[in-house]
């Protein structure tokens, strides 16, 4: 587990926000998701590119200590679903899943799926869970995460968000304030073309990270 890459940086001022606001807005216009940000991190902003750091690394759901995030005051989990809880190509939860649901439950957290995936895709899967969700997000745009936090009913700094992607997950959740967890894909093989593509942004962003000395060398994500 590696904890608090983000939080050694989000502090400091000067993001170009005029064209990361265009570049999530052309989220909302056309279907390319986290891919636009790769515009605003072409233009070698190194505060943008700090905005890809989760606050903390795990490789799965499964190793998130519930009670810590109680400790640092976290009452609400903001959750992708495919290759986050469950393959993509996964149509319902796994065993293992819905008893890590009922521990984060009985642990007396909020939870609500946010996904950019469809209607039919998402319900199918949350409702036999009796999981608030949100479809089809464009995340990494903010209006998804706002809703989400309307729903839980809690404020930004008691909530943080888990998922598979620092082009839509960690971008997304770092721009409301939100804490951040990034977890390896489960079936990586089952992403589709756009999820792909951002995985291929994503290593441009590691090898960028990397060489401003904001991720480990090693690691072999």
């Amino acid at each position: 587990m590696t904890d608090s890459l983000y939080a050694k940086t989000s502090n400091r001022p000067g993001l170009r926000a005029n064209n990361e606001s265009w570049a999530i807005g052309l989220c909302k216009q056309i279907p390319l998701y986290g891919i636009v940000s790769m515009i605003v991190i072409a233009g070698e902003s190194k505060f943008m590119f700090e905005r890809l750091l989760p606050h903390m690394r795990v490789n799965t759901i499964y190793d998130i200590d519930l009670q810590a995030l109680k400790k640092r005051g976290i009452r609400g989990i903001i959750t992708d679903l495919d290759n986050t809880l469950v393959g993509a190509k996964e149509p319902l939860a796994t065993p293992e899943l819905v008893r890590w649901l009922d521990d984060v439950r009985d642990s007396g957290f909020k939870v609500v799926i946010v996904s950019n995936n469809n209607r039919t895709r998402v319900s199918k899967f949350a409702e036999p869970l009796n999981l608030t969700y949100i479809h089809a997000a464009r995340k990494p745009a903010n209006k998804a995460f706002r809703k989400a936090l309307s729903l839980l009913e809690l404020p930004a700094e008691q909530t943080v968000v888990i998922g598979d992607q620092m082009m839509t997950d960690v971008l997304g959740g770092n721009r409301m304030g939100l804490q951040t967890i990034l977890v390896n894909p489960v079936s990586p093989g089952d992403e589709g073309v756009m999820t792909r593509v951002n995985r291929r942004l994503e290593k441009i962003a590691l090898a960028r990270l990397r060489k401003k000395g904001l991720w480990p060398k090693e690691d072999s994500k």
